[in-house]
């Protein structure tokens, strides 16, 4: 069974998408461009996309990442992601929203 995977966003900057895995919501970030103008504005659209979730009855949103990329966890949690489980060689961090 493959996880269906929604692009939310799609621009010149970056790709937000969500994959639907066990019916939980897994965001995916692939970023083009890093400024602080940039982030400023990835800010301001990761706040719509949370408020959208919560509309359609969303309470968490999820991410999985390497453990041993501290960037991308500093990353996740400039972002309100915080850590739920720990396997071996990935993180599960939920946000609720």
């Amino acid at each position: 069974m493959t996880n269906e995977v929604v692009d939310i966003l799609d621009i010149p900057e970056g790709t937000l998408r969500v994959e639907w895995a066990l019916g939980l919501p897994f965001i995916h970030l692939e970023l083009n461009v890093w400024s602080r103008d940039a982030l400023r504005e990835y800010k301001r659209v990761w706040e719509d996309v949370k408020k959208g979730f919560k509309e359609q009855g969303h309470d968490t949103l999820y991410v999985v990442i390497p453990t041993g990329d501290d960037k991308l966890l500093r990353f996740e949690r400039m972002f309100g992601f915080e850590i739920g489980e720990t396997a071996p060689d990935h993180y599960v961090m939920y946000q609720e929203i």
